[in-house]
């Protein structure tokens, strides 16, 4: 078994989006949103909810909300939210929330005269949501629809990963014993989400830097199912995964000063590969020193740093650069320097 440890720095450069988002208040208390996002798993629904939700709370005084429950989204088409744009970049949450949110900002803004007439005209406690809306609907127009355009198109996000390998010389079978992870989402909109986002991102890049390896044959794809094109499974994880969020500065200029995770850590599974690499490396050293103590060795063949590893960083291929022979390199060393023993105890 051979170890290695690597870790790697990443800035990254994110693209903001324009989008465009409508939001409707119904008689019932229920806020439709509509977004041209198209959610796919990376959380989108949920953090245009919390932004709808954060932003309409505005209309209350401090540490009373509207719950989540009272909200839906609709899939919009290019006829509710027209010139919606693509979903891509990992920017386009944070452009639907920002749309969202200054909607919900200007149907607060045409919200606040009615609350506060009814307010004092309350005997006991706050006016609630229902009855708001209940005489809202008759006066006021409770559909807005806002394109958000972003002040800065291009921003910066850093990160970094450390990770641990072990490497069974025998077999080429790689484990990640562990993976220390920080990543800059500035003030996350939701943390759970963007730690998923990120360690989904990052098991996408092992699979990109050790187990999936796509070969050809005349223009054909050999492989026509996981057989033989490895996607990373549950023991491809690193057995110890640590991930923490760096909350940097509140930005002005970011969307409630988040900033996207989507991705970015991908790229820092290269640390994997590093480490991988650096395995290999401590034993060809090692394989050096048997295979030279018998004059073993030959002119054409590569030792130490001079050798391609190219991803994926699969069995075969680090089989293949740790020898073939190693072990019987390593017992033919150990018998020449058991006869050298036997001949100078001899000769003296």
């Amino acid at each position: 078994m051979k170890r290695g440890l690597a870790m790697i720095p990443i800035v990254y450069g994110n693209l903001s989006q324009s989008k465009s988002a409508t939001v409707s208040i119904f008689a019932d208390g229920s806020i439709v949103l509509e977004s041209p996002g198209v959610e796919m798993g990376q959380g989108l629904h949920t953090k245009v909810c919390q932004a709808a939700s954060f932003a309409l709370s505005k209309l209350f005084p401090k540490g009373r909300g509207i719950d989540l429950s009272r909200f839906r989204i609709v899939q919009s088409d290019t006829i509710s939210v027209a010139n919606g744009g693509v979903t891509s970049n990992s920017t386009t949450s944070e452009g639907c929330c920002a749309a969202v949110q200054a909607a919900c900002e200007t149907l607060v803004e045409r919200l606040t005269p009615l609350y506060q007439q009814l307010q004092a005209a309350a005997l006991h406690g706050d006016v609630s949501w229902e009855n708001l809306i209940s005489k809202a609907i008759y006066m006021v127009d409770l559909k807005v629809h806002h394109r958000y355009a972003p002040k800065q198109f291009h921003y910066l996000s850093y990160a970094a990963a450390a990770s641990e390998v072990e490497v069974n010389l025998l077999t080429g079978e790689t484990q990640i014993l562990a993976t220390d992870l920080v990543f800059d989402c500035g003030k996350s909109l939701n943390p759970a989400v963007d730690i998923g986002q990120i360690e989904g991102a990052f098991v996408q890049g092992i699979g990109f830097y050790v187990t999936e390896g796509v070969e050809t044959e005349d223009g054909r794809e050999l492989a026509d199912g996981t057989w033989g094109y490895k996607v990373p499974t549950v023991d491809t994880i690193p057995k110890r995964f640590h991930v923490e969020l760096f909350n940097s500065p509140a930005l002005q200029e970011r969307v409630l000063s988040s900033k996207a995770s989507g991705e970015a850590p991908l790229l820092l599974a290269g640390s994997v590969y590093s480490a991988i690499r650096k395995a290999i490396l401590s034993a060809r050293k090692e394989r050096a020193k048997w295979v030279t103590s018998h004059s073993k060795l030959t002119d054409q063949e590569p030792i130490l740093n001079d050798f391609i590893l190219d991803p994926p960083a699969s069995m075969d291929r680090i089989k293949k650069l740790c020898g073939f022979d190693n072990v019987e390199s390593y017992l033919e060393s150990m018998n020449h320097n058991v006869q050298n023993t036997k001949s100078h105890a001899a000769s003296v």
